[in-house]
This record gives C-alpha cells, structure tokens and sequence, in this order.
C-alpha cells in the first residue's frame, strides 16, 4: 500500500483549529458571559454558565492535545477526527 504524503494546508488548518479551540475555550471558562455575548448568545443562567465552562475546559484539553500531537501525524488525524466528533455531538 502506497503511503500518502501529508497535506501542510491540512496540518495547518487541525493546528489552528486547536489553538482557537485553546483560546475560544479559555475564554468561556474565565468570563463565561463576555465570551458568550461576543459568540452571539442571549444572557445566560448560572445553569447555561456552568455548562459554558465544562465545554470551555473541554475545548481547552482538545485544543492543548491538538498542539501536543503536532509532531506525530497519526495521533494528530485522531485528535482531530475526535474534535470533530465532539463539534458534530454539540451540534445536534
């Protein structure tokens, strides 16, 4: 079987995403209603700003594994295919 070559514009494309997930995620769990104001959401509750910071700190560990996994091509498809999955459960 034919090793494919790694695509840079897609290995670009993980690592940002998981330095915006790094940052995005920061900000959700440190001033959860700035953050979600700016992201475009009403006024939460204190429910809804719990909630905010449980995902504003899960984005935090997907985004620091991403960056962690920059090196090693497979780990770093499998960190990704994982943040989409996550991003797809958010979604429905």
């Amino acid at each position: 079987m034919k090793r494919r070559r790694p695509d840079p514009a897609a290995r670009a494309a993980i690592l940002a995403i998981g330095a915006a997930r790094i940052a995005i995620g920061a900000g959700v769990f440190v001033a959860p209603r700035p953050t979600l104001r700016a992201l475009g959401f009403a006024e939460p509750g204190s429910q809804a700003l719990a909630l905010a910071r449980v995902a504003g700190s899960r984005d935090i560990a997907l985004g620091a594994l991403t960056l962690a996994a920059r090196d090693d091509r497979r780990l770093l498809r499998g960190v990704g295919l994982a943040g989409a999955g996550v991003d797809s459960g958010d979604a429905i």
